[in-house]
């Protein structure tokens, strides 16, 4: 996996050195289970889809004990929220001592299933090999998260768990960083995962779910959405705040901003057919994105899981 990173990034800084070259300015997988879930994307809200009693938070999805990470920051939990624990990964930054354990933040459920995300950024990756024009189903991400990710993190216990997901997309229109209108157009129809990034739409349920649990809570950096890194994907040169990028905005900035927080990516194509969505450290959409070859954009994987009540 770790020379699997290795490579993605020397192709991306190849690339990246071709275009500058000519002149072009650049910014910064299958396995066991046979349940499918149709998931239509939409903006509406999840108000009330998730409580449950403090004390009965956390919870693990297999017999496996639980190995808590040391993780560089930590994206802060709210109380009486459901998380569990699935699958592992390295995230401590020390492979001698093993993968830890998977933490993840249950963000929706229905009729015995479940959509998880991880609940810190795990790695770094770029969206794709190169910085040219490509949608989620031909992307290198997506052939990371469902291979590479999928085998790695999850036991065949694990796996039974993960369910398939048919995701269906639609068109519509953003705002690039020009300020011009631009349609973001679907190639496919729908794409097959058990992992996958969230989408814009899913991104926004998430934000309306964290202005529920937060809303008591008068501190805006607070929420989940403002995303911790693992130490492991600090090693992978995941965009993190520093000390200096913090000391140089502006007080109303620093004030939903966190030292430590990442940029993570989104799979909905950003303001150009060479961009991908992403949320950046303030836990903000940025609709206009970010090149798709840039390694250093953050991964929270997202499924869709089979999930009783605890």
């Amino acid at each position: 996996m770790k020379s699997l990173v290795k490579n993605i990034k020397r192709i991306a800084v190849l690339m990246a050195a071709v275009l500058l070259i000519s002149g072009c300015s650049t910014s910064r997988g299958s396995a066991s289970g046979t349940d499918t879930v149709s998931v239509s994307i939409t903006e509406e809200s999840i108000d009330g889809s998730i409580n449950s009693e403090t004390g009965e938070s956390e919870q693990t999805l297999n017999n496996e004990e639980v190995k808590d990470p040391e993780e560089a920051t930590e994206t802060p939990e709210s109380p009486g929220h459901e998380y569990i624990y699935l699958g592992k990964y390295e995230q401590n930054g020390s492979e001698s001592d093993g993968a830890e354990s998977i933490k993840w933040i249950v963000l929706k459920k229905e009729a015995g299933r479940a959509l998880i995300l991880s609940n810190n950024v795990l790695d770094a990756y770029p969206f794709n090999e190169d910085f040219g024009s490509v949608s989620w189903k031909d992307s290198s991400i997506r052939k990371v998260l469902n291979n590479d990710f999928y085998n790695a993190a999850f036991s065949d216990a694990d796996k039974e768990k993960i369910l398939e997901t048919v995701t269906e997309y639609k068109k519509e229109t953003v705002i690039d960083e020009n300020g011009e209108e631009k349609v973001v157009t679907t190639d496919e129809a729908e794409t097959s995962d058990r992992v996958f990034l969230l989408s814009k739409e899913e991104a926004l349920e998430a934000i309306s779910l964290e202005k529920e649990l937060f809303a008591d809570d008068e501190d805006k950096k607070t929420g989940f959405m403002v995303a911790g890194a693992t130490a492991y994907a600090v090693s992978h040169e995941v965009y993190a705040v520093s000390d200096d990028y913090f000391d140089s905005l502006t007080d109303e900035e620093k004030e939903k901003t966190r030292l430590g927080a990442a940029w993570w990516w989104l799979r909905d194509r950003g303001g150009k057919d060479t961009k991908a969505m992403d949320v950046a450290a303030d836990g903000s959409i940025r609709e206009y994105g970010h090149y798709l070859g840039e390694v250093h954009d953050g991964i929270r994987p997202a499924m869709w899981i089979s999930y009783d009540e605890p």
